[in-house]
């Protein structure tokens, strides 16, 4: 959905599929400013949206145009790599309140990605044995298992991460499903986008961080304190 609004809608969205030409595709996929690996992936949803139309007979079957696409590029970031020194980050935990410390906390020090740690449940958390169990992940609204096997693992715990755990437990809202990150009007977790995009920016923003994501980097020699 989100290469359909930001992409494709954009720049063929008032077209009839009939009318597309692969020349052109090529032509605006490889103008844009982003990486090699995400061009492709909006090649390959264009593939699918010409599969589509063939298949409801809006298009003559034939071969695909999109086959015919190439992509240039390097697989390089478009972006610099950011990176959060260990003054940062504690800053950046004394300033947020005790449900983003404990998000912050699994995604840069126990290296959850956001499609997981949304998605915990307290039975996940094992206080006496300070194990963390991550077995289930969310993309869009779809809920699955972990994005790899490897991902589905038991974490220990850091007893200072556990103590952070066990003061938000105190204070968390309860659900039926007994998610960590509950949203008290729904009932349901969070989506890790909107805490981004509502919490973690405007917090990077006062350390300096412009956009700050999940997946910045961190450089922590020691555990969290």
């Amino acid at each position: 959905m989100s290469r359909l609004e930001r992409y494709i809608a954009p720049l063929w969205g008032d077209l009839a599929i009939s009318d597309i030409k692969p020349l052109d595709v090529e032509r605006k996929i490889n103008t844009l400013p982003l990486s090699k690996k995400t061009k492709s992936h909006i090649k390959a949803q264009m593939h699918r949206l010409f599969e589509f139309a063939m298949k409801c007979e809006l298009i003559e079957f034939r071969r695909n145009p999109m086959l015919s696409v190439e992509i240039r590029g390097f697989r390089r970031r478009v972006r610099q790599k950011q990176v959060l020194t260990p003054e940062r980050f504690r800053a950046l935990l004394r300033l947020a309140d005790l449900r983003m410390q404990v998000m912050i906390v699994l995604a840069r020090c126990l290296g959850l990605r956001p499609s997981e740690f949304p998605l915990l449940q307290w039975p996940d958390v094992n206080f006496n044995r300070k194990l963390l169990m991550v077995s289930r992940s969310i993309t869009g609204r779809h809920v699955a298992a972990t994005k790899t096997q490897d991902s589905e693992d038991e974490i220990f715990l850091n007893s200072k991460v556990a103590a952070l755990l066990l003061r938000w437990k105190d204070e968390c809202s309860t659900t039926t499903e007994q998610w960590l990150f509950p949203n008290v009007d729904t009932g349901r977790p969070f989506h890790a986008d909107s805490l981004r995009d509502d919490h973690l920016h405007p917090l990077g923003q006062v350390i300096g961080i412009a956009d700050l994501g999940w997946y910045v980097s961190t450089y922590l020699p020691n555990a969290p304190g």
